[in-house]
């Protein structure tokens, strides 16, 4: 167990790596209603790299990255695997040309039928308090008018 300030290093960062083994997330998943929070994940990737598993092609990066899971564990590592939601977001910027590319992200669990385990990654990009309170503000000049529930049946 490392102290809250301490930074581990590790080869790699991926969900498992930070204490999320499947089984884990299963109990997480099964004992709590609505996503969970794992970890917020940042760093900056310049490489990324693919392999072949039995379960299909698979994506890392090569960079500079830190990660704090629920436990208030740090970690850093220069080679990273993330959720898909991330990676997905990653390869095409990469396959675009970009040549570096700064993430900060929260990563949740949460339940997910069309997933053979059950469950599956929500990912969200990490907000300054200015673009959390620009977000806040759109939505309440976005939801204050809404016209009535009733009223949207008589439009046909």
């Amino acid at each position: 167990m490392t102290k809250k300030n301490e930074i581990t290093k590790l080869a790699q960062i991926s969900m498992k790596a930070l204490g999320y083994s499947a089984k884990e997330l299963r109990k997480l998943v099964d004992n709590n209603d609505g996503a969970q929070y794992l970890a917020r994940i940042g760093g900056v990737a310049v490489e990324m790299f693919t392999g072949e598993s039995a379960k299909g092609q698979w994506y890392g990066f090569k960079g500079q990255f830190v990660a704090q899971n629920q436990k208030g564990e740090t970690f850093s590592s220069s080679v990273i695997f993330f959720p898909a939601g991330i990676t997905n977001t990653l390869v095409k910027q990469f396959d675009a040309g970009v040549c570096e590319v700064e993430i900060k992200a929260d990563v949740f669990v949460g339940e997910n039928d069309k997933s053979a385990s059950g469950y599956g990654y929500i990912c969200e990009p990490v907000m300054e308090a200015k673009q959390k309170a620009r977000v806040e503000e759109l939505a309440l000049s976005l939801f204050n008018d809404t016209p009535a529930l009733e009223d949207k049946s008589k439009v046909a």
